[in-house]
């Protein structure tokens, strides 16, 4: 028997910040997924335990966040056992095993930041150093960097 746990059911049926931010977060670092039984799942990863607490309040859920180890570090990982938010996810453009094959969602030219947000928050990163090291005159550098299929 299932167990029950309260989230936002209706969060990505109208776009809005916090729901184009979170679908940028789970392009970037979460999943869908449908098992052999029959069950949906829409999971979230991240090593920023607090960051996983902000969307948990966000979408209101009750889901507990587990902890794993992986090679890299620990992982938090919010999972919401949901068809309702797989279908809506779906019809958005994420799917099962989508890292090979994303394409990106159309998104409302007012929420285009924030999606961009959430995927830099997921997979993104800022890099400060010395290039060009050979040179007389070695740069310093900003990068920003996004991770992507």
């Amino acid at each position: 028997m299932p167990i029950i746990k309260n989230y936002a059911k209706d969060f990505f049926k109208k776009w809005s910040h916090d729901m184009s931010y979170i679908l940028g977060f789970i392009y970037a670092d979460g999943n869908i997924v449908k098992t052999k039984r029959g069950t949906h799942f829409v999971s979230i990863y991240t090593a920023d335990k607090e960051l996983l607490k902000s969307i948990k309040i966000i979408i209101k859920s009750e889901h507990a966040i587990s902890e794993r180890n992986s090679s890299s570090g620990k992982v938090f990982r919010l999972q919401v056992g949901s068809k309702e938010w797989y279908s809506d996810l779906s019809e958005i453009g994420v799917f099962p095993n989508k890292s090979l094959r994303m394409r990106l969602p159309d998104i409302p030219d007012k929420y285009f930041g924030d999606f961009v947000r959430g995927y830099f928050d997921g997979d993104g990163n800022v890099w400060v150093g010395e290039i060009h090291k050979n040179r007389l005159s070695p740069s310093l550098t900003l990068q920003i960097a996004f991770t992507s299929c």
